[in-house]
């Protein structure tokens, strides 16, 4: 007898469900409600690094549809690649205008706006999937640890992850840093 948890969860598009209701819709919605709304452009850029820790770590059948592979080209994929890519991008302009329109430099918002760009689209397309491949062959290999449900490749990915917003941030009080020390030294 198979029980309804089991179905459910081997159904093919049941990670996509999940991760568009929270991450897209409840996630943004509860920053609005909270009066975050500032949070927004720096969490719309980590959607694109979710996405791709949940597709490389996950049951190939929970994410398969996430993000475009080799392994999944279908129309499902595709649409929702592009909405991925499409608010990741959507959160980096916001930022860039944002900090543009404050400081009144066009050149500060274009100069953040590609570090984020090299930091986001390096991270998830080659540091997010080679970092947990290489931590699982190392558990795999070098470790007697129970790996039944690979619990440590969501591990390594949230740790890559918290790193990546670390040099984020940091790349942001650097930007704040030389604003303050422009207004008093007036070039």
């Amino acid at each position: 007898m198979v029980s309804a948890l089991s179905v459910t969860l081997n159904m093919p598009n049941i990670g996509l469900i999940i991760y568009y209701l929270v991450c897209v819709i409840i996630i943004p919605i509860v920053l609005i409600n909270t009066k975050n709304i500032d949070i927004l452009p720096l969490y719309f850029p980590l959607l694109l690094p979710l996405a791709t820790i949940l597709k490389t770590s996950g049951n190939p059948n929970m994410y398969q549809n996430l993000l475009m592979c080799d392994k999944s080209k279908t129309l499902v994929a595709m649409v929702s690649n592009t909405i991925i890519l499409l608010l990741t991008i959507v959160g980096i302009f916001w930022y860039s205008i944002n900090l543009s329109l404050d400081s009144g430099k066009l050149a500060d918002g274009i100069l953040i706006g590609m570090s984020i760009c090299i930091v986001i689209f390096g991270s998830s397309y080659v540091l997010l999937p080679e970092s947990i491949k290489k931590f699982d062959n190392f558990m795999k290999t070098k470790t007697d640890m129970d790996l039944t449900y690979e619990w440590h490749r969501y591990v390594i990915g949230f740790i890559v992850l918290m790193i990546i917003v670390g040099f984020e941030l940091s790349i942001f009080s650097l930007f704040n840093v030389k604003k303050n020390i422009r207004n008093e030294v007036q070039f």
